[in-house]
């Protein structure tokens, strides 16, 4: 099996992008079984992982910045818009809360999931960490992408949209920015 190299659309409905201090963040959900097959070898919302695609760049003349996974988080919100917390930072999880971590979470989930060959599973889990977004500096010009992967509970399968939360950090200006960007979450049919 030969997974093709992720190729984001220029614009989608599921889209959402923010600029702010010379920073842009856009980012794009996996939510559709077959272009998840199609890059991942396998639905990876039946398997309950959300994927979210983030592009980063910085167009500012002089800024750094500094974009750690676990400055970034995702809610979920329910039919009446109330959002329902996912998690603070990567790892971290609350028995009655969705867990939502941007890390390395797959490859653990998706063990037994009825692949017919073994090399299968090896090139699914070569495409999860070779596709995920990794802890960036930005210097001025410079581009960053990758996947942000979250558990998507059975009890969240009716939330049609969340926040995706990052926080980019200047360490030379000794600021902070605060991006919240809405996503929505159409595609995902009920386990």
């Amino acid at each position: 099996m030969v997974l093709p190299k992720y190729e984001p659309p220029s614009t989608g409905a599921n889209s959402s992008s923010k600029s702010s201090n010379g920073l842009t963040v856009s980012v794009r959900p996996l939510v559709d079984g077959n272009e998840s097959r199609k890059y991942f070898g396998t639905d990876l919302t039946s398997k309950n992982i959300l994927a979210i695609f983030i592009s980063l760049e910085n167009k500012s003349n002089k800024r750094i910045y500094i974009i750690p996974k676990k400055s970034i988080t995702f809610k979920y919100h329910d039919s009446a818009t109330k959002a329902k917390n996912a998690t603070n930072s990567p790892g971290d999880s609350d028995a009655g809360e969705a867990l939502a971590t941007a890390g390395v979470i797959v490859s653990p989930l998706l063990m037994g999931a009825g692949l017919t060959i073994a090399g299968d599973q090896t090139v699914i889990n070569h495409a999860f960490k070779s596709n995920e977004y990794q802890n960036r500096t930005l210097s001025p010009g410079n581009s960053a992408q990758g996947f942000l992967y979250f558990k998507w509970p059975n009890e969240f399968i009716n939330h049609k949209s969340g926040i995706l939360n990052l926080t980019a950090r200047d360490p030379i200006a000794n600021e902070s920015i605060k991006f919240h960007l809405p996503i929505q979450l159409k595609g995902r049919k009920a386990p």
